[in-house]
């Protein structure tokens, strides 16, 4: 799917279905890559906090 999409990244990371908690670092790494560095506590826009 991903060399459908024109300009498309695909990362990767060997982990399982619950990335985020089994390899958190690199999950980070991977949203910051992307320009998704917000810090994980700080309020969304509707006001929720998402950590």
């Amino acid at each position: 799917m991903a060399q459908q999409i024109p300009d498309c990244r695909l990362a990767t990371i060997d982990a399982g279905p619950l990335v985020h908690t089994a390899r958190p670092a690199e999950f980070h790494a991977a949203l910051r890559s992307f320009g998704m560095d917000r810090d994980i506590d700080e309020p969304l826009a509707d006001g929720v906090s998402s950590g």
